[in-house]
């Protein structure tokens, strides 16, 4: 996939969740808190896991974080998914590699949310 494919899978992505790609990037911290703005992305940021990251929003506050990591779906990339998850206040949904339009088969595609709420209805 050349970039523009890229961004625009990324924007279906987002769409079919309700949610809006967002150019700015924001930390692990301001996505639990669902902030506007905050910390920098690269701060904390367990590299492992969070790669090649697109940014999601609703009515201008944080989302999700769409992360394309080289860890795979097995016992040790679930527990850094978790790792992280459980560190910053968050829940993670692993999709995979077919799912991932950074580098497709090679990347696995896994979504970070607020744990307290979904990004796409009201609580």
């Amino acid at each position: 996939m050349n970039d523009d494919q890229k961004r625009q899978a990324a924007i279906e992505f987002g769409k079919d969740r309700g949610w809006k790609l967002s150019d700015a990037p924001f930390s692990l911290q301001t996505l639990a808190r669902r902030g506007v703005s905050g910390d920098s992305y690269w701060q904390n940021r367990p590299m492992q896991i969070i790669d090649h990251s697109n940014f999601y929003r609703v009515n201008r506050r944080a989302a999700a974080i769409v992360s394309h990591t080289y860890l795979q779906g097995d016992d040790y990339g679930l527990k850094m998914a978790q790792e992280c998850a459980d560190k910053f206040g968050l829940v993670f949904e692993w999709i995979g590699t077919d799912q991932s339009w950074y580098w497709t088969g090679r990347t696995s595609l896994v979504v970070f949310t607020p744990a307290d709420k979904h990004p796409n209805r009201s609580n």
